[in-house]
C-alpha cells in the first residue's frame, strides 16, 4: 500500500511541517521529507518565520526529552512499594501517555520490590511458624 506522502503534508499546517523537517526529521520515510520540503516551497514561508516555527519546535522537544527523563517522586515510590498493584494500574497508563516515560519505567520497578518485600515476609513469617 503507498502512502500519498504529498497529500498528507499539503493537510500538515506550516508549523508542522517545520517540526517534520527539522526535529522530527528521524521519524520520517525519505519520501515523506521530500513531500514536506516540496509543500513548504510551495507555500512560500519567510525565513523569518521558518525560523520562529523551526525554534519553537525545538523548544518543545526539549521539554519533551526533560519529561521523558523525569524520576518518580519518592511519595509514588513509597505507596507503590506498600501497595504495588493499585498504584501500579492508577499512575503507569496515566504517566505513559503524557511522555513521562522514566516515571513508569520506575513504576514497574517499585512494584517488583513491593511484590518482592511481601514474598519474602511471607517467606520469612513461615519459617517462624
Amino acid at each position: 500500500m503507498a502512502f500519498d506522502f504529498k497529500k498528507i503534508m499539503q493537510e500538515n499546517s506550516d508549523e508542522e511541517l517545520v517540526k517534520i523537517l527539522t526535529v522530527r526529521r528521524d521519524d520520517y520515510q525519505e519520501e515523506a521529507i521530500e513531500a514536506a520540503e516540496q509543500e513548504l516551497q510551495l507555500r512560500s514561508l519567510s525565513d523569518e518565520k521558518k525560523e520562529i516555527y523551526r525554534n519553537v519546535a525545538e523548544q518543545q522537544k526539549i521539554l519533551e526529552i526533560q519529561k521523558a527523563s523525569e524520576p518518580l517522586e519518592i511519595h509514588w515510590k513509597v505507596l507503590t512499594l506498600f501497595f504495588p498493584m493499585v498504584i501500579t494500574f492508577i499512575l503507569s497508563g496515566f504517566y505513559k501517555s503524557n511522555g513521562f516515560d522514566k516515571k513508569a519505567k520506575d513504576l514497574v520497578i517499585w512494584t517488583f520490590l513491593g511484590f518482592g518485600c511481601y514474598f519474602l515476609l511471607i517467606i520469612i513469617l513461615s519459617m517462624i511458624l
